[in-house]
C-alpha cells in the first residue's frame, strides 16, 4: 500500500510456516527475519507435479517511500552488502519495486557504480545513467532519486574514513 494505493498483493506468505498454491506453485515461507528497515523472507517454490524445490530468498526494504527517498543512503548500501553477500551461494539476483524504475533504477545505478569503483575503473554518472536508461527506459525519472544516488555513493566512500576518527 503506497499512498493509499494497492500496488502489489503480497505473492508470499509474510509468516514463517505459512503457505498457499500460487496458479500452480505451492508457496511456502520457510522462515523470517527482521532486520532495521528490511524484511528478510525464505521462500520455498514447488511447481504442481514436481518434486524438487527451488529456495529463493527475498529482501523486503521497507523504508522507502515511493516517488520518494529514504532519510539515509546507508540502508540501501546495507541492502546491496546483502545481496551480494548472499548471492555468492545463490543464483539470479531479482529486483523490483512498484513500477521497476524509481527505487529499483536507484539501487542499479548505485550497484553499477560501486562495482566500477571497486574493479579501479573510471565511472562517468552520466553514461551509467544513459546506459540505465537504454535498458530500463524512464529509471530514476526525478530529479531527487539521481541526488540520491549521488548521496549514496559520497556516502559509501565516506564510511571507512569516518570509522577510522
Amino acid at each position: 500500500m503506497e499512498d493509499d494505493k494497492i500496488k502489489c498483493s503480497a505473492y508470499w506468505p509474510t509468516e514463517a510456516g505459512k503457505f498457499f498454491t500460487q496458479g500452480k506453485i505451492f508457496v511456502n515461507t520457510k522462515k523470517v527475519e527482521s532486520e532495521e528497515k528490511f524484511m528478510i523472507y525464505t521462500i520455498e517454490l514447488v511447481p504442481e507435479g514436481c518434486s524438487n524445490s527451488h529456495v529463493v530468498k527475498m529482501i523486503h526494504m521497507t523504508n522507502w517511500p515511493d516517488r520518494g527517498v529514504p532519510q539515509s543512503g546507508r540502508h540501501v548500501l546495507r541492502l546491496l552488502r546483502k545481496v551480494v553477500a548472499d548471492k555468492l551461494d545463490c543464483g539470479p539476483i531479482v529486483m523490483h519495486c512498484s513500477a521497476g524504475i524509481g527505487r529499483t533504477g536507484c539501487i542499479i545505478m548505485i550497484d553499477v557504480i560501486l562495482r566500477r569503483l571497486f574493479a579501479g575503473k573510471p565511472v562517468d554518472m552520466v553514461e551509467i545513467f544513459k546506459k540505465l536508461r537504454d535498458q530500463r527506459a524512464q529509471s530514476i525519472p526525478v530529479d531527487v532519486l539521481y541526488i540520491f544516488v549521488v548521496v549514496s555513493v559520497i556516502d559509501y566512500i565516506r564510511l571507512p574514513f569516518e570509522r577510522l576518527r
